[in-house]
């Protein structure tokens, strides 16, 4: 078997997918700005900020939850990355996570649509309360054309990806050249934990400014762990 040069990192896969989540997220935040109520208070000298704050928190998100991913990819070692069940294993679970994004994204405009914000403390009490939510779900909306159309797009995407992955599923890397880029992954998520909280968000009076300033699954998290209204 012929492999790719050791210069190509097969921790590439987990930058695809972060790419891939930033774009879809940024993408989010466009359509949901789109989709704001006339006459409300967020003003255009507010937007490079906005999109700046937002950008954050999407990358931030990205550092948190390509930890494990990182951990994963770095610390396999070469007879196991290079066998066809962990190929296999790593395809389904890329195809997966972008589905999720797509799926993630869907749910933040109909959240949206709902209360005018990202995830907050509701969305938090939506998992309590999983079967009623379940039900009144897909008694107002369209779910399963929904999920089809996510899928037909996560194909598209995977398609466009499936080379560029397939590519890191082959690369021969030294433990110490992929140990040393999972470190300074790990840093990033270390130092985005210690800098980066609600604070950035704060600083815009409107609350649609805040809300669009805002990542959803960072939103997310963070009413998890702050469980309360204000």
């Amino acid at each position: 078997m012929e492999f790719i040069s050791t210069q190509t990192s097969r921790l590439r896969i987990v930058y695809w997918l972060a790419l891939s989540y930033f774009v879809i997220a940024a993408a989010t935040r466009l359509v949901l700005g789109l989709s704001l109520p006339p006459g409300v208070g967020v003003s255009v000298v507010d937007l490079p900020a906005i999109v700046a704050v937002g950008a954050l928190y999407d990358l931030s998100f990205i550092a948190y939850a390509s930890v494990l991913p990182v951990l994963f990819v770095a610390l396999c070692p070469d007879a196991l990355w290079l066998r066809a069940p962990t190929r296999a294993f790593v395809h389904v679970m890329s195809f997966a996570t972008l589905y999720g994004y797509g799926f993630i994204a869907a749910a933040e405009y109909l959240f949206w649509g709902e209360f005018s914000a990202r995830f907050n403390f509701i969305s938090v009490d939506y998992l309590v309360y999983r079967r009623e939510v379940t039900n009144n779900i897909t008694e107002s909306y369209p779910v399963a054309p929904i999920m089809a159309a996510l899928l037909i797009v996560t194909i598209a995407i995977y398609w466009w990806l499936y080379a560029r992955i397939d590519a890191t599923l082959r690369v021969r890397e030294p433990f110490a050249h992929r140990l040393g880029i999972a470190a300074a992954c790990l840093a990033v998520a270390a130092l985005t934990y210690v800098s980066v909280g609600q604070e950035l968000r704060d600083r815009f009076a409107d609350n649609y400014a805040r809300e669009l300033a805002s990542d959803g699954p960072y939103q997310f998290i963070a009413a998890f762990r702050n469980n309360e209204l204000d």
